[in-house]
């Protein structure tokens, strides 16, 4: 199964279990977003847009950064890990081909990614900058790791998340040691989603503020993700 095939491929990556903290923003669009970082790997996102540009610096962004900590995003085949080395100048980065660089890499809003702590004890990073309230994101068919961009909460078939989700299609979340697959059936009640223990019930996976997950496109065409949310 392509579920089995990405729990092999990230095996040793070593595992993490997201704690988000409390999460605040206000009307005008600005606020923070506290997350701790355990050791090893958590699947994130960036909740805020902390530089204002379509691609976010992960340097700037992840101020925690350590010195054996690395970024790993998924490019629909496979793992490209950056290992955060903060050496002196040329050798901040080192990038997945093992060459150096000061260039950090590029991240977006709604991007899920590994944020890889390799130290002895959590690390804690403050998200501050613009609230992202839209997002029309591009699912492909197979696999995608994405998160919300409006940095919410709860259930994954809730309207503010509005998933174009389809008979067929998977929610893959990151347990700590390996991924947990909710598969979207909607056949009734009862019925809507299997869980990973291969039962049925009508409750979507939920995810937290900031936290990223695999979105299994089971179609034969592309899906959009379009988030409009209204702040009241």
């Amino acid at each position: 199964m392509r579920t089995k095939t990405l729990i092999i491929a990230v095996a040793a990556l070593a595992a993490g279990i997201l704690t988000s903290s409390a999460q605040t923003y206000s009307q005008n669009i600005v606020g923070y977003v506290n997350q701790v970082l355990p050791v090893g790997n958590t699947l994130i996102a960036i909740p805020v847009n902390t530089t204002n540009i379509a691609t976010i610096d992960a340097g700037q962004a992840l101020s925690c950064l350590q010195g054996g900590d690395s970024i790993i995003t998924f490019n629909g085949v496979g793992y490209s890990a950056y290992g955060f080395l903060n050496a002196g100048p040329g050798l901040t980065w080192q990038y997945p081909d093992g060459s150096f660089s000061d260039t950090a890499p590029q991240l977006k809003i709604g991007q899920g990614f590994f944020y890889s702590n390799g130290q002895s004890a959590p690390e804690t990073n403050t998200f501050a900058g613009t609230v992202i309230l839209t997002q029309a994101a591009p699912l492909v068919v197979g696999y995608s790791m994405v998160a919300s961009a409006p940095p919410i909460a709860g259930a994954l078939d809730s309207a503010n998340f509005s998933m174009p989700l389809q008979a067929g299609d998977s929610i893959i979340t990151f347990n700590g040691v390996g991924y947990s697959t909710y598969g979207y059936l909607n056949a009734g009640p009862g019925l809507t989603w299997q869980y990973p223990d291969g039962s049925f019930s009508d409750t979507a996976p939920s995810v937290t503020v900031g936290q990223g997950f695999f979105y299994s496109n089971g179609q034969s065409a592309t899906e959009t993700w379009t988030q409009n949310l209204v702040v009241p």
